[in-house]
């Protein structure tokens, strides 16, 4: 079995897409997040790919609604207010 530390740039790059997901959710195994770690610290493609990932995750969409949600009832609030 290769080791893919010692992969080529290409072949590590698709283990750690592959892994970036479990990252995220902290559930990979250590020896993965390592991996993962090392890999982000010299790889754009893979730091993009893992920005794309945070962006897009449910968390982030839920905070974006949530925030949305606050700036539609301020707004709310001071219409609601000239018009007392």
């Amino acid at each position: 079995m290769n080791n893919p530390i010692t992969q080529s740039t290409d072949e590590t790059c698709n283990i750690v897409q592959d892994l970036l997901p479990l990252y995220y959710d902290d559930v990979c195994s250590p020896s993965s997040k390592r991996l993962v770690e090392k890999h982000l610290k010299t790889c754009e493609k893979c730091q993009n790919t893992y920005n794309e990932l945070k962006n897009d995750s449910i968390d982030s969409m839920i905070k974006k609604e949530a925030d949305s949600k606050v700036w539609m009832k301020e707004d709310v609030d001071m219409i609601y207010a000239e018009y007392r």
